[in-house]
């Protein structure tokens, strides 16, 4: 094999072999480097598709990481039909770094200085290597290796062969085997528990590394003996006690001990945590020297296995093709007793690592540049992380601030398309997982309407496990959550379903667990795709006042999307005003920081790199790319100064990305490029991904060629991904490049046409899913009229969902088509869609939201003519005037549209509007009579269910305050023999809203506590809006502190102050007065007692039902002044309010 030429290589010697094949030591002609070949060398051995594939992922794993640590990936590419015969066509090949120090050897390390600066160095490596989600999955001494030759002096090792490397959050056909080295393999590599793999898993390979360097033998006291054994004692045995060849700190033994527990999760959790309980030299700790046997020695440390599914091993390396059946570790069959007995001694504390200062690392990231053509490796690698300082030290200062008080807060980072707002997201992510100053949940846009669950099912690694199996890994990993809540999230795992709001408040718990002991930071971008992810963020703000999460969420939007979607914009800068956070505005990067970024990723010449920065316009995308494109065509060559345009080469730059990434293609896939352009455009109208199955139906449907084989082209050349249910393309841009090729070529509409075909061949009446995409297809299709039907159907699955964002941007889209469609704004349809977007706004937003969708409305009122629409418009104005307290307005507008209609449901509505205003100004008999009318317009009418609670809710409160308790009682018992069943934990909410008025005037605050407890809970595990329990959880803190003093609901009801709402304002501070009075502190309670008279100069509104609050606060005032305060003032919010019992 010697002299054997490989394109720009020529073999020299061989260095080894290993579980992936053979390695070489090769000349790099053009510059005269010498690199490390790996390639498969046996025809046989070349054909085995696991091989083929490991190959690939170990070029894709290496080319996510830049560090000095870890072997830099130089090349890679494919045995041509040219190559000498010695090598087999079509056999992959890695080119990597040549380290001439060797690998790691026992007697190098002769001291604890060089041991402890060795162990620094790995962690450090691991803990990049982890933060990219890699794990290496075979440390070993082999592997451990030094570009230098020993000189007395400590070297730098880089961590090498990452053949047996995995995405540790991934499962499926990563984990199809069992792989490893048994004398450093963890037990759950042994069992294949991918679940619980991680970074602890190469942790415990570390600390077996380490105690062979100490010891000459493994944990277990094993020298060299059968696999079996090795690998039972790695699943039962303790370690034995430490007998180190030199000395080293007492309390080293107990830190090997901790990385060396037979469960992961005991363990330190990452490579950080094991960096900061590193023990120092303190305590001498002398041991006379034990002849050890050297590595070399041992046949299994040097062997690499690998057993497929049907516990078939087959060895590489020490034994070359030996096959053996996997034995049954757990059977204790023939097992050698250990040679020494375990030491007994406890593990270290496992505690997170202290968070950082700063960002910055105390090792410089060097320089990676690729040798030769790369065949699309410039794609893969990750863009290296540099300039922006200023926004990094601002992002790490808000993170040690949630670390630091545990609230949550955000970033916004906003810019053009390919300006790096994602890749800075990215940047935060890994650099505190590589710190270890927090975790992270990256929410995937790629997943669609269910990206959240799958997110979330990617996070508690349950994918794939349903039934009792689901159930148990639940248990396991979420023992703090109530089995009711645990049952409910399987439910939600298993359905897919995370659109309701019910979800979300178990993801809250979910996350409660997860940040106990080290903040969290939730990432996502696309907004488009992932609205639902804002009602997430909505509900850990909305209850940061009570019970705070340590939680960082960063959000990287485009300045095009926000203005294409003003609702999700909206929504957006309303949470943002529920916590601190910042919003920036990424510019294009300098020319200076993009010559920087092309220089960490590959050598250019001079010139040549500052004609790639200029055409980039300050994009890293653009520019990584368009040399991606030049290194394919084959138009580079290496020289001294770096890769530059061969002689006589003109290459032209292209003028955006779209025409870059046209090229590309067309370079990729040659001669069919415009077919599988055509094609491509099919599958980029389908966002977020597309199955293939349908492609092909839609591309069958046009009459377009097509060739799966494209598909795998293009993956190879990283411009698809795959996803589970088909592929995705692996840049946004790409897919907007690609439907606006579509667009100028008139292609548009009969595509998505196509693809509203499909959707319609899978159900989409019965799919809410499908209904929307259909909907969505058919308004791009130009088919207006049944995109319409189709968008309102797919609203109302939505309203059924609580998800009224979502129902509000598909009222967008109805509204649109029926603007196209050129439909007058005075017709009905128009006029639905309108007054259906109030309606949505009334339970998601507020009156400004509602104000501004009424506006359009109002001009229409003289042309809309008594239909059924003009009552709705009018009492639509009743409304919006009723939320901004404006209640002789909204009499006005009810009485209004009361005029209008005939319909008894239609009144019943406004008379229990008009009720309902006239309860909160205090004006009960007024109240009874418009309730006890709506009553009757409702009582006995179907689909009025909702209605009637509210009206029975009603007539018992208004008799209720009025003193009239034995009628009040005969309404409540109406109430609650018609409804007090009801699964709707909406209306189960307002009979418990009324059955706690009553326990409390009766003083039963202890049972009134429970039932609002109880209902609360069940209406977040239902997904009822948050808005619609406040004053329910201001009436649980009443009874609360009229029990005792209680801090927590103190909190709560400072929360509730700030939402300026009138009637939530009354109540909090009246709870306030309640509180101070029982801590008798008249000064406290005096001052909330002058707010409360301020807020009731100036409103209109009153919190009839805090009235008794006031009365229980005089019967426990000690002060004869206050008293007189308390009595004026609960006069004034109901004067007819029943005193409750001393």
């Amino acid at each position: 094999m010697r002299g054997a030429r490989l394109d720009a290589f020529i073999l020299d010697r061989r260095l080894g072999g290993g579980g992936m094949g053979e390695v070489y030591r090769a000349l790099h002609e053009p510059s005269g480097r010498f690199v490390a070949l790996k390639l498969l060398t046996g025809k046989g051995r070349a054909q085995r598709q696991r091989l083929r594939r490991s190959v690939r992922l170990e070029a894709e794993a290496l080319a996510r990481l830049s560090h000095p640590g870890v072997v830099a990936v130089l090349d890679r590419g494919v045995v041509d039909t040219h190559a000498d015969r010695e090598l087999v066509p079509g056999a992959p090949w890695l080119a990597i770094e040549f380290c001439e120090g060797g690998h790691l050897q026992l007697e190098q390390i002769d001291n604890w200085k060089h041991l402890r600066a060795l162990i620094v160095d790995l962690l450090r490596v691991l803990s990049h290597i982890h933060a990219r989600g890699i794990l290496h999955g075979d440390l070993k001494p082999a592997n451990i290796l030094f570009d230098e030759k020993p000189n007395g002096q400590h070297r730098r090792p880089k961590i090498a062969d990452f053949g047996l490397a995995r995405l540790f959050a991934a499962g499926g056909a990563d984990y199809s085997s069992i792989a490893g080295t048994p004398l450093y393999m963890a037990p759950e590599q042994i069992r294949n528990d991918w679940r619980q793999m991680g970074p602890p898993t190469d942790l415990y390979g570390l600390a077996c590394v380490i105690w062979r360097l100490l010891t000459g033998l493994s944990p277990h006291g094993i020298e060299a003996t059968d696999i079996h054994s090795t690998l039972f004692g790695h699943l039962h045995w303790n370690p034995c006690e430490l007998e180190p060849r030199f000395d080293v700190p007492d309390t080293l033994e107990s830190w090997l001990t901790r990385s060396l527990q037979k469960r992961a999760a005991d363990r330190f959790v990452c490579a950080a945590d094991a960096l900061a309980q590193l023990p120092q030299m303190k305590t001498p700790r002398y041991r006379e020297s034990v002849p050890v046997p050297s590595l070399s020695e041992d046949v299994i440390p040097s062997t690499q296995i690998v057993w497929s599914p049907d516990r078939t091993g087959v060895a590489y390396g020490g034994l070359i093709d030996t096959v053996w059946p996997l034995p049954e570790v757990d059977s204790t069959e023939h097992i050698v007793v250990p040679p020494r007995p375990p030491s007994g001694i406890r593990p270290c504390p496992n505690r997170p690592c202290p968070m950082a200062e700063n960002w910055r690392l105390e090792w410089s990231i060097g320089s990676r540049p690729l040798l030769g053509p790369g065949l699309g490796l410039l794609s893969l690698r990750s863009l290296p992380p540099l300039g922006r300082s200023d926004l990094k030290d601002r992002m790490w200062d808000l993170l040690r601030r949630v670390a630091a008080d545990r609230k949550p807060r955000w970033i916004r980072l906003e810019g053009q398309g390919g300006v790096g707002t994602s890749h800075m997201v990215r940047w935060l992510t890994e650099r505190a997982l590589e710190l270890g100053a927090a975790q992270v949940w990256r929410v995937n846009p790629h997943h669609g309407a269910a990206g959240l669950v799958e997110s979330l099912i990617d996070l508690l690694r349950c994918r794939d496990l349903d039934g009792e199996d689901l159930t148990e890994h639940l248990e396991k990993h979420l023992p703090s959550i109530r089995s009711a809540d645990r049952e409910a999230l399987k439910i939600c795992l298993e359905s897919g379903d995370d659109s309701d709001r019910s979800f979300h408040a178990l993801i809250w718990q979910v996350l409660r667990g997860f940040t106990q002991q080290r903040p969290l930071i939730l990432a996502f971008d696309d907004l488009a795709q992932q609205a639902d992810v804002l009602e997430l963020v909505d509900l850990i703000f909305d209850r940061a006042a009570l019970r705070p999460l340590p939680i960082l969420v960063v959000i990287a939007t485009s300045s095009k999307e926000l203005e294409s979607t003003p609702i999700l914009n909206r929504q957006l800068q309303m949470v943002e005003r529920m916590a601190e956070g910042f919003v920036h505005h990424l510019a294009p990067l300098s020319a200076v920081a993009i010559r920087a970024v092309l220089d960490q990723l590959i050598h250019l010449d001079t010139s040549l790199s500052e004609r790639v920065v200029a055409s980039s316009g300050g994009r890293p995308l653009f520019a990584v790319h368009l040399v991606s494109d030049w290194l394919e065509r084959g138009l580079l060559e290496p020289s001294p100064e770096g890769l530059r345009l061969k002689p006589g080469v003109e290459a032209k730059v292209p003028a955006n990305l779209e025409e870059l990434f046209t090229v590309r293609i067309e370079l990729i896939l040659g001669d069919e490029s415009e077919a599988a352009m055509l094609a491509l455009e099919v599958a980029a109208c389908e966002r977020p991904g597309f199955a293939e199955g349908d492609w092909i139906f839609c591309c069958g449907r046009l009459g377009l060629e097509l060739r799966t084989e494209w598909l795998d082209l293009l993956v190879n050349a990283a411009l698809l991904k795959v996803r589970d249910d088909g592929f995705r393309f692996a840049h946004r841009l790409l897919s907007d490049c690609l439907q606006n090729r579509a667009e100028r070529a008139g292609r548009r509409s009969a595509i998505h046409g196509a693809w509203a075909a499909c959707k319609r061949s899978l159900d989409a009446r019965n799919n809410p899913e499908h209904a929307e995409s259909m909907g969505r297809h058919l308004l791009a299709a130009g088919a207006y009229a049944e995109a319409i039907h189709w968008l309102q159907r797919a609203c109302q699955s939505a309203q059924i969902r609580n998800d009224h964002h979502r129902a509000l941007d598909l009222l967008s889209l109805a509204d649109e088509a029926a603007h196209q469609l050129a439909i007058p704004p005075s017709d009905p349809v128009r006029l639905k869609i309108g007054y259906d977007r109030l309606n949505h706004l009334d339970l998601w937003a507020g009156p400004e939201a509602m104000l501004e969708a009424l506006e359009p409305l109002l001009l229409l009122e003289e042309e809309v003519g008594p239909t059924a629409m003009r009552k709705a418009l009018w009492n639509a104005r009743g409304v919006v005037a009723e939320r901004k307290a404006h209640l002789d307005e909204a009499d006005r507008w009810y009485a209004r549209a009361q005029q209008e209609t005939e319909d008894p449901r239609w009144l019943g509505m406004i008379n229990s509007n008009r009720a309902w205003s006239a309860y909160f100004r205090a004006k009960l008999p007024q109240a009874q009579v418009l309730f006890q009318t709506a009553w009757e317009n409702v009582r006995g009418h179907q689909n009025t269910d909702g209605l009637q609670i509210s009206v029975l809710q009603g007539l018992s409160l208004a008799h209720l305050f009025s003193s009239d308790r034995s009628t009040a009682e005969s309404w409540q018992r109406q109430l609650i023999e018609g409804f007090g069943s009801d699964s709707g934990a909406d209306r189960l909410l307002r009979v418990a809203s009324v059955r706690a008025n009553f326990l409390r005037l009766d003083e039963e605050h202890e049972q009134a506590v429970n039932l609002l407890l109880d209902v609360i809970r069940l209406c977040r595990r239902r997904g009822i809006a948050e808005n619609r329990m406040r004053r329910v959880e201001i009436q649980l803190t009443w009874s609360r502190l009229s029990m005792k003093p209680d801090l927590r609901s103190e909190q709560i009801l400072r929360k509730h102050i700030q939402r300026r709402d009138p009637l939530l304002m009354q109540g909090a501070t009246t709870g306030l007065v309640l509180q101070a009075i029982q801590l008798e502190d008249s000064e406290e309670a005096r001052s909330h007692l002058q707010t409360l008279s301020h807020l009731l100069d100036t409103q209109e509104y009153r919190e009839v039902e805090a009235a008794p609050v006031l009365d229980r606060a005089r019967i426990l005032c000690r002060s004869a002044d206050l008293k007189e305060l308390l009595r004026r003032l609960s006069l004034r919010l109901c004067p007819t309010a029943p005193a409750p019992t001393p």
